[in-house]
C-alpha cells in the first residue's frame, strides 16, 4: 500500500435497479423497466468515489474494510472495486448472501431504496486491526453496517488523531460521546432534519441545523441540498455553494460520490471550500448517468467539468 491512504469502512451491495414513471404509492403495483444489477452500497460507492477522484500525480490510495457474501455477487462486487482502484485486502467473504439494495428510479431521476444488509450486517468490531489505521489520512464511514463497529472504528481513529468523516445514512440517533469522535459530518436535508430536529427547507434553515449539530461535538458540518448546492460550517467560518446545473438522469450515489471526492481532497490537504467545490462538481456529474458506481466520474472528468463551468 502507498504511504498515505483513505480507509473506507462500510457496506457493499448489489443494486437491483428498476426504472418507473412515478414512485409507487402504498398498496400500488406498477410496471417498470427490466431490472438491472449494478454494483453499489454506500461504502463501496464512497470508496470508488475516492479512488476515481485521485489525480494522476497524487501519492494516495484507497482501502476498504467490509464484507461480501459467498454467493455469486460477492466476487463480482469485490472484482469491481479492484477494477476501480480500491485495495480490497480487508474485504472478507462471509457465509451467505451479499448485501442487496432494491432501487426504483422515476422519470425525474429521484430514487427510493430498500437495503437488505446480509453480509454487511456481519461486519463486527473485531475486524478492525491496529495495522489497518497505519498511515491513514482520513477514515470514511456510513451507517449501513452495525453501529457498534462504526463506534469502535471512530474511537480508534480519534485516539490516533485521524480525522473521521461520517455520512450518517440511513439516519439514526447518534450518542453525543460518539459524535465527539468525528471530525466531519456530511448530511442531506432529511438526515440534518432528523438529527437536529430543525425542518430544513432552504440554506438558512440548513445552517441553523448545522449549528445545532456542531454544538453536539462535531467540528465541521456539511449539509448537502441536492440541486440547491450545500452549506458548510466549521470552527472558524460558514458558507454555501450553489449547485451545478445539469440534466438529472439518476440521483443514486450522488451523495456517496460527494463524500468520496471530498475525502480525497481533504486527504491531500486541500482547504475545505476548495474541496467542497470539487466534491460538488463530482456529485453533479454523477446524477447525469444511470446507476451507482457506473455514474461516478474520474478525476479528469471532474477537472474538465470545473474548467468548463
Amino acid at each position: 500500500m502507498m504511504h498515505k491512504h483513505i480507509l473506507v469502512v462500510g457496506s457493499i451491495n448489489m443494486d437491483i435497479v428498476v426504472q418507473v414513471l412515478e414512485q409507487p404509492k402504498a398498496g400500488e403495483t406498477l410496471l417498470g423497466s427490466d431490472a438491472v444489477n449494478i454494483p453499489g452500497g454506500k461504502g463501496a460507492n464512497q470508496a470508488v468515489g475516492a479512488a476515481r477522484s485521485i489525480g494522476p500525480e497524487v501519492d494516495l490510495a484507497v482501502a476498504m474494510l467490509a464484507n461480501v457474501g459467498t454467493d455469486g455477487n460477492g466476487k463480482i462486487l469485490k472484482d469491481n472495486l479492484e477494477a476501480s482502484g480500491v485495495d480490497t485486502r480487508y474485504i472478507d467473504a462471509v457465509e451467505g448472501s451479499s448485501g442487496i439494495a432494491l432501487i426504483t428510479v422515476d422519470q425525474r431521476g429521484e430514487n427510493m431504496i430498500v437495503v437488505s444488509p446480509s453480509a454487511n450486517g456481519k461486519l463486527s468490531p473485531e475486524r478492525l486491526k491496529t495495522e489497518m489505521l497505519e498511515d491513514v489520512a482520513i477514515v470514511v464511514m456510513q451507517l449501513e453496517i452495525p453501529f457498534e463497529t462504526v463506534e469502535v472504528v471512530a474511537k480508534a481513529a480519534f485516539e490516533r488523531n485521524i480525522p473521521v468523516l461520517l455520512n450518517p445514512a440511513p439516519a439514526r440517533e447518534l450518542p453525543n460521546e460518539f459524535l465527539k469522535h468525528l471530525s466531519i459530518l456530511v448530511v442531506n436535508e432529511s438526515e440534518a432534519e432528523f438529527l437536529s430536529q430543525v425542518k430544513v427547507t432552504d440554506k438558512q434553515s440548513a445552517l441553523k441545523a448545522a449549528h445545532i449539530l456542531q454544538s453536539m461535538g462535531v467540528e465541521t458540518i456539511i449539509v448537502t441540498l441536492g440541486s440547491d448546492g450545500l452549506v458548510w460550517l466549521d470552527k472558524d467560518a460558514s458558507g454555501s455553494l450553489e449547485g451545478f446545473k445539469v440534466d438529472v438522469v439518476d440521483t443514486t450515489a450522488a451523495g456517496d460520490t460527494f463524500c468520496g471526492a471530498l475525502a480525497t481532497q481533504l486527504a491531500q490537504g486541500t482547504n475545505l471550500e476548495e474541496a467542497l467545490n470539487f466534491a460538488n462538481a463530482a456529485a453533479a456529474l454523477a446524477v447525469t448517468v444511470q446507476g451507482a458506481q457506473p455514474s461516478i466520474p474520474s478525476f479528469s472528468k471532474i477537472e474538465d467539468f470545473l474548467n468548463a463551468s
